[in-house]
């Protein structure tokens, strides 16, 4: 508790971040713990080393990312939270922690929070995932092999925040150069739930969507037809009226190829 206290400041949370001793009993007192609000208590304390590099390192030193991820099984909201935001900082900044994640069956743990309904949460979580996937074809089997591709089509469907469906669009990206995800996919409904959002104000969401409309169409090109009602052209025209856009044009709307 008073530890927990004391992290909060940023001095004297930066002094007990150098001491390897402290952050590795932090990591011991969490993982051991039965007790609820010590749990809690300890992944705050994480939750903020992690905001700093140095904290950053020792958590990962002191074998941290094993202990975060069988917190993602918490029945405590608050945990569960402090633990994928942590985690999330780590796979952002730690070299060596997607790796960790993966060796610790990070990926199981996380795929079932998807269903979950905090939009924030969601958005992490997510974003988690993409990091985890990208370049990585056995992250991308084992989100395929914990029913990943139906709940992120779910999520496309069902909500509005924008940062979520952003960081969704980017994981079903991510998937959809992967041969046995793409029927995943598209079985789960993704081409008419990707399809909804091209109309979206958000340049970065439409974007992505039509990306990944473009890498799923040789997998279900009625599905496109009936869940994109633009001609190529109107698809063109709504990829490249934004000045940040990638250029389509030498290549036709439903060319197979991966783009990542």
């Amino acid at each position: 508790m008073i530890v927990n206290q004391l992290v909060k400041k940023d001095a004297s949370c930066r002094a007990l971040e150098q001491s390897p001793q402290m952050v590795a009993a932090v990591v011991r007192t969490m993982q051991n713990t039965n007790d609820m609000e010590t749990a809690r208590h300890a992944a705050g304390i994480l939750h903020n080393f992690s905001h700093h590099r140095d904290g950053m390192l020792a958590i990962f030193k002191s074998g941290g990312i094993p202990a975060l991820v069988r917190m993602l099984s918490s029945p405590v909201e608050s945990i569960l939270f402090y633990a994928i935001t942590t985690l999330h900082n780590l796979l952002l900044h730690q070299e060596g922690a997607k790796m960790a994640v993966r060796l610790a069956d990070g990926l199981q743990r996380m795929v079932p929070l998807l269903k979950k309904s905090n939009v924030k949460f969601l958005a992490i979580t997510t974003d988690c995932l993409q990091l985890l996937a990208y370049g990585n074809q056995e992250s991308k089997l084992i989100i395929l092999a914990n029913g990943g591709p139906a709940a992120l089509v779910h999520i496309m469907r069902n909500y509005n925040y924008e940062k979520l469906l952003w960081t969704t669009s980017r994981v079903l990206k991510v998937l959809s150069v992967c041969p046995s995800n793409k029927p995943a996919i598209v079985e789960a409904g993704g081409m008419q739930a990707l399809g909804i959002h091209l109309s979206s104000s958000s340049p970065r969401l439409v974007q992505n969507c039509l990306w990944t409309l473009r890498n799923l169409s040789d997998a279900a090109t009625k599905e496109v037809r009936l869940s994109v009602p633009q001609s190529p052209a109107s698809l063109l025209h709504l990829w490249t009226h934004d000045g940040t856009a990638v250029e389509l044009l030498p290549y036709s709307p439903w060319d197979t190829s991966s783009i990542l």
